[in-house]
């Protein structure tokens, strides 16, 4: 029982960001058709932004895989790994920028939920739910 309403959690998860994904990317699309086919407000507009995804599955056993996008450019990019106490538990250096993703190996994690932020050149870009189960 306690499994299933962890699954629920996480699609609800899932499902309220893909909500907003859209919501952002419905207004973009209003206020360029509103204010014309400007070239430069659409290039700025369209600039390619850090995103940290959602791990998938959630929740989880032994691994998990983790989606992410970092531009080009960048300095220093890592993806925190916390605990739920906020304890840092692991920092994983990522190197290359453009479209990723990372597979993580939760063996020696308790159950329980943890939190994975993706940060760039200092900057906190996102953070998100991740439940390991055994």
């Amino acid at each position: 029982m306690r499994t299933q309403h962890n699954i629920i959690q996480g699609l609800q998860i899932q499902q309220e960001e893909l909500r907003a994904q859209l919501e952002k990317m419905e207004l973009l699309f209003d206020h360029l058709l509103d204010n014309g086919p400007d070239q430069e407000e659409v290039h700025a507009s369209l600039q390619l932004q850090p995103y940290l995804g959602q791990n998938g599955p959630n929740p989880f056993r032994r691994q998990t895989r983790i989606g992410y996008f970092i531009p080009p450019g960048f300095n220093q990019a890592a993806i925190l790994i916390t605990n739920s106490e906020g304890k840092e538990i692991r920092r994983i250096m990522l190197i290359q920028s453009g479209r990723s993703s990372l597979e993580l190996r939760t063996r020696s994690f308790p159950p329980g939920n943890y939190q994975y932020s993706l940060v760039v050149d200092g900057k906190l870009i996102d953070t998100k739910q991740m439940i390991v189960v055994r």
